[in-house]
């Protein structure tokens, strides 16, 4: 069960919304990039929404997958045979990622198109840490673009402006990182309900 009162529950419901308004045709369109391990997402999103046609980009891999030590394939567990020599396919947190995988450079290109070709590219849950250079730098090149309105919208674990004592300052913290030529929305995460909404209304 995910509640309505959660992130993925109000995403999900702003997915069903779209394609009851529009009868599975134009609706709006989300792509989900993610630095977590688990499908967690995307089984709380199929189980809600059949055939949503959400893409999730998994940027540091996914408990699911297994690599193969001796000629780098990347499948379920159930695909390899019992002598296979195998790990957990995931990026460890590092600030160097090396990519030697095809899958994970598809992911990563998956990522960006998703980012060049949105309208909002909108964060939630995620620091904008120094080990991820390769995630701020695409979020760099993005902010970089003239544009009519705020692309980058960055919520901020908060219950309100008020109640963030250094809300300011990390506002600011956040424009320094992904720098650029247009302001970054930054909003307490409690105002997210009412970003979707706006959102709704566009449809």
């Amino acid at each position: 069960v995910c509640s309505s009162d959660l992130y993925y529950g109000q995403i999900t419901e702003l997915i069903k919304y779209s394609k009851e308004r529009n009868s599975g045709e134009g609706h709006i369109e989300i792509a989900i990039v993610t630095c977590n391990y688990t499908e967690i997402l995307e089984r709380i999103i199929e189980d809600r929404i059949k055939n949503s046609g959400i893409r999730i980009s998994y940027l540091h891999g996914k408990l699911e997958l297994f690599e193969d030590v001796t000629d780098k394939q990347i499948k379920h567990i159930e695909e390899f045979t019992e002598g296979d020599r195998i790990f957990p396919y995931i990026l460890i947190q590092s600030g160097v990622k090396p990519i030697i995988s095809p899958y994970q450079i598809k992911q990563f290109a998956a990522a960006n198109d998703d980012f060049e070709s949105s309208e909002y590219i909108v964060i939630l849950g995620y620091g904008l840490n120094s080990d991820d250079e390769h995630i701020i730098n695409m979020l760099r090149e993005q902010n970089s673009h003239d544009r009519r309105h705020p692309k980058i919208v960055y919520f901020i674990h908060a219950d309100s402006k008020k109640d963030e004592k250094d809300y300011k300052k990390r506002e600011n913290e956040i424009s320094a990182i992904l720098g650029g030529k247009n302001k970054i929305v930054v909003k307490p995460s409690i105002e997210f309900p009412d970003f979707i909404e706006e959102l709704k209304l566009k449809l």
